[in-house]
């Protein structure tokens, strides 16, 4: 029991010491920073999943003959027919296909959880920050995903966020089961101040000067976030991380995302990896703290290039 009491005190004092460590060159009156962590999905809203499976056996099934063309399985040109009562027919063969059976089914929405949930205790744990999380739960913030990705906005709102830090997984297309080449962290940030449909995005009924001030906004809440994005992305490839791409504008995606389009202060999208790469599956479900760390480095060095403190 002795021992336990020493090591528990042991590790207070840690925790103690660190924090007076980063309050150290912190100015007087210093208001903590407030992040908001958004675990993306949830709820209804489950976001990518991937079906972990093992083979159980094999069956025998009619296919067409087929051969490897430029590295692909095609069926076999007119050459390979054959011809049956005068007619051409292609040739059937039996194929052995493997029985697979679901050993386990990895969910985006529980993903992002996980690490948002230790990317909180980094923040909690450091003076110099304010951590809001806009879902503690599995649960949907809206009826729809409008008002789901609203919500997550609104949140920031109240909470006057310094900082909006949205925890994404990845999936190529199509990849419920199947496993990807792709692999790597993304990190997106906002693109212009303006909707879909190349509208202005300001709020309803605003002055023309109201317009103008929030453009404004816009515009530095993008211009931070690709600063920020730069100093995260930095950060998780310090940590032994692999990068997919360099972070980009979700303008590049097709569709800008609500969540940063909405947002009068730096933002960004994590994603964290691809949930159909085996490697990149086992860091997010076995490393969460790894990756957490790496954001939260990024973090406090775009505190201290934004001079919040030292």
């Amino acid at each position: 029991m002795r021992k336990i009491i020493l090591s528990l005190f042991a590790m207070a004092l840690l925790i103690s010491c660190s924090s007076k460590a980063n309050m150290k060159n912190v100015p007087d009156g210093f208001i903590p920073r407030t992040v908001v962590i958004d675990p993306g999905h949830g709820g209804k809203f489950s976001g990518m999943d991937y079906s972990a499976r093992k083979i159980t056996g094999y069956k025998d099934v009619k296919v067409y003959k087929t051969k490897m063309v430029d590295g692909e399985e095609v069926e076999d040109p007119v050459t390979e027919q054959i011809v049956r009562n005068g007619k051409k027919e292609k040739i059937i063969v039996t194929k052995k296909v493997p029985k697979y059976k679901t050993i386990k089914i990895f969910k985006e929405q529980d993903i992002a959880l996980s690490i948002s949930q230790e990317l909180r205790k980094l923040l909690e744990k450091d003076p110099r920050f304010k951590a809001i999380m806009t879902r503690e739960t599995d649960k949907e913030l809206g009826s729809t995903l409008a008002e789901d990705l609203s919500a997550r906005v609104k949140i920031a709102e109240y909470n006057n966020a310094d900082l909006f830090v949205s925890i994404h997984v990845n999936a190529s297309s199509g990849s419920g089961r199947d496993t990807c080449k792709q692999q790597g962290f993304e990190i997106i940030y906002r693109s212009t101040g303006k909707d879909d449909k190349g509208r202005l995005d300001t709020p309803r009924g605003s002055t023309e000067e109201e317009k103008k001030q929030d453009v404004e906004r816009q515009e530095n809440a993008k211009k931070e976030g690709i600063a920020l994005a730069a100093k995260v992305s930095s950060q998780m490839r310090k940590k032994g991380l692999t990068q997919n791409r360099d972070p980009y504008s979700d303008y590049v995606t097709g569709k800008m995302n609500l969540v940063l389009r909405k947002s009068r202060w730096p933002a960004i999208i994590v994603e964290t990896g691809y949930i159909c790469n085996e490697k990149d599956r086992k860091i997010m479900t076995e490393e969460p703290v790894k990756i957490a760390e790496g954001i939260y480095n990024g973090i406090v060095e775009y505190g201290k290039q934004s001079g919040w403190f030292e």
